[in-house]
């Protein structure tokens, strides 16, 4: 996983997640223009399936901040500033589900908010786990009943129609069908349900901007790599073509 990190603060450039042969999470941060080592950052042996977020601090102060299962099987966020690796906070999100993905967006005044896509494996059920960093406020946790599994997670500011803290998150419905389920998990609604073709193994999923529209990148049955295009709010179909 890749992440871009601001420039404000010094600490600008690439943020990559890697994990040493021992287990050890880490960052490595590297110049986007040159290539050239900025340094590595830290993160233990103790989260499982992490996945890394970049929070911008009102100071410039760029978090680098990694979300996963720990040893006693809760989700935890862990920053650490982008510019020295210090610990800036951990963070308890829950104590019963397993994290999947994870973004950092946006609320109604700008504040930064951390997202969670995450799972209850013995119940079969999906959440959206979200929390404030900066005020460190409890987690709140929405469910997504129309989901049986999850796979992915993004994030929608800047597309018009959709709430500043709205999310996309991909995963499949009982039934098997591929849904990307549009929520505001500061408000606590689900706004839509967009569906993409069926026999789709879905590799990855953006948002492509203002203009409201979710790409995923997967394999169709006996066609190849597909790109498949739809309205995240309204599910129309925009496009879709096979990748040599």
């Amino acid at each position: 996983q890749i992440e871009a990190v601001p420039e404000g603060d010094g600490a600008g450039g690439l943020a990559v997640l890697a994990q040493a042969a021992d287990g050890t999470v880490r960052v490595l941060r590297r110049d986007a223009a040159t290539g050239a080592r900025l340094g590595r950052i830290g993160f233990g042996r103790d989260l499982a399936d992490a996945t890394l977020g970049v929070l911008p601090g009102e100071d410039g102060a760029s978090r680098l901040v990694l979300v996963g299962n720990d040893s006693s099987g809760g989700i935890v966020a862990v920053a650490r500033r982008a510019a020295d690796g210090r610990l800036a906070a951990r963070l308890s999100l829950s104590p019963g589900l397993m994290a999947v993905d994870a973004v950092v967006t946006r609320g109604p005044a700008g504040e930064a908010l951390l997202v969670v896509l995450a799972a209850d494996t013995a119940e079969g059920t999906v959440h959206l786990v979200s929390l404030d960093p900066d005020a460190g406020s409890p987690a709140t946790v929405l469910p997504l009943p129309n989901l049986a599994a999850a796979r992915a997670l993004v994030p929608l500011h800047g597309t018009a129609g959709a709430p500043p803290a709205a999310v996309a998150a991909l995963g499949t419905s009982s039934d098997g069908t591929l849904l990307a389920t549009i929520a505001d998990p500061l408000a606590g609604s689900l706004l839509a349900a967009p569906e993409f073709p069926g026999g789709y193994l879905t590799d990855d999923l953006v948002a492509l901007g203002p203009g409201g529209a979710l790409a995923a990148l997967g394999r169709a049955a006996r066609a190849g790599s597909v790109l498949t295009v739809r309205n995240a709010l309204t599910g129309a179909p925009l496009g879709s073509w096979q990748i040599p």
